[in-house]
């Protein structure tokens, strides 16, 4: 009878093991899930940022370039229309 409540308590304590084992396993899953889900969204932010500022470039750009063609494109009308008028 001794011997049967021996191996009763062994196998309780092996189970009991074996789940305080897995609670740690997912606990340290969940934090180096967390730790990578961080990094990889402080990288996002970062590369978000640069297109961002890449974009805001091209915009200026394409901005500062539209300017100079109206520009160009009106004195050449006004030239145009001066030689018209003489």
């Amino acid at each position: 009878m001794l011997l049967a409540e021996s191996q009763m308590v062994q196998t309780v304590l092996v189970l009991f093991a074996g789940l305080l084992l897995t609670g740690i396993t997912v606990l340290v899953m969940k934090a180096i899930e967390h730790s990578r889900r961080a990094a990889t969204e402080k990288e996002l932010a970062a590369a978000r940022a640069a297109a961002e500022a890449e974009a805001q470039k091209i915009i200026a750009q394409a901005e500062a370039s539209s300017k100079t063609e109206l520009i160009e494109r009106r004195k050449q009308f006004d030239s145009e229309t001066e030689e018209t008028r003489k």
